[in-house]
């Protein structure tokens, strides 16, 4: 059933809105003297900051529109677990090469799935305490994301012009576009020394190979409407560029660079929502980007730890 078009796209601007300007009010008040700066504190205001930003707009404006299923991507079934890993494994191998454990097979084939895992995200927390809020911080930003996301596509699919394209068509246009906007902004920033090569090609290929990957789950017939997946992935390219200060920045390259990244696995994120079959792989896909330091989080400021 389709929502009233104004409303979707009122709730559409509110949820971008949120995102934009909370960021902006956190900064203002962590300068503030009061602000807790011991760890345990902060990562429970960060939990608290990670969900006004983005999963507190979308879950009041879904239930208020008494429409609560749509934070989870609406109607569809959740796919296998097996369709799951198989769209993650880019992102899964990105992150263990990042993260410097590609090659520590033995280890994690071992049993020590738990500490190989943690390993990206935990970094220098030692204590239980830490550890079990940074796994807590790390949960919020796969749920934040997901609700947030999940709302931005419903709401672009009942709110926006309603110009249709073959599902496997936007996919490859916008998700191939964006790989290659990210390789040219990438090699700039190669070429001037501010951001490794391998972080740049690891980055391109994961994101090619995401793209490829969730073409093969898509019905050739299936179709979509054009801003359904332009309009996620065209905020998350914002947030991102708003991340790094906008483009009136001394260094705009930077978040045009992870804003490419954003819009590519935003429209891939988008894309396994409207095949209705693979909300599990989305929700997994969301997850992985939140442990792992990849530079490709659909959503400035969710990947919790591990900086790109």
């Amino acid at each position: 059933m389709w929502m009233n078009t104004e409303d979707a796209r009122s709730d559409f601007v509110l949820i971008a809105a949120t995102a934009a300007i909370v960021p902006l009010l956190r900064d203002i008040v962590v300068t503030f003297p009061f602000y807790p700066s011991s760890s345990t504190p902060s990562l429970i205001l960060a939990l608290a900051w990670l969900l006004l930003t983005t999963a507190a707009m979308p879950w009041f404006l879904t239930r208020h529109r008494e429409r609560p299923g749509d934070a989870w991507g609406g109607p569809g079934d959740n796919g296998g677990l097996g369709t799951a890993f198989l769209v993650v494994l880019p992102v899964l191998l990105a992150g263990l090469w990042r993260s410097n454990q590609l090659f520590d097979g033995a280890d994690f084939v071992a049993g020590n799935l738990l500490r190989d895992l943690a390993n990206p995200v935990v970094g220098s927390a030692t204590s239980l305490t830490d550890r079990v809020m940074v796994i807590a911080l790390v949960a919020t930003s796969a749920f934040a994301s997901t609700i947030m996301l999940s709302t931005l596509v419903v709401r672009a699919r009942d709110g926006f012009r309603q110009t249709e394209l073959k599902l496997v068509e936007g996919l490859r246009t916008f998700g191939m576009g964006a790989a290659a906007a990210s390789l040219l902004t990438g090699t700039l920033l190669g070429v001037s020394g501010r951001v490794p090569w391998s972080l740049v090609l690891t980055t391109t290929v994961a994101l090619v190979a995401l793209v490829l990957t969730a073409d093969r789950l898509i019905y050739g017939a299936t179709t979509t409407t054009r801003m359904t997946l332009l309009a996620p992935a065209i905020t998350s390219a914002i947030l991102h560029v708003f991340a790094f200060g906008g483009l009136l920045t001394s260094d705009p390259l930077v978040g045009l660079w992870q804003g490419s990244l954003g819009f590519g696995t935003t429209v891939v994120a988008a894309t396994l929502l409207e095949t209705r079959k693979n909300k599990l792989a989305f929700l997994v896909l969301l997850s992985l980007f939140a442990i792992y330091p990849t530079c490709m989080h659909p959503l400035s400021g969710l990947q919790v730890f591990g900086s790109c």
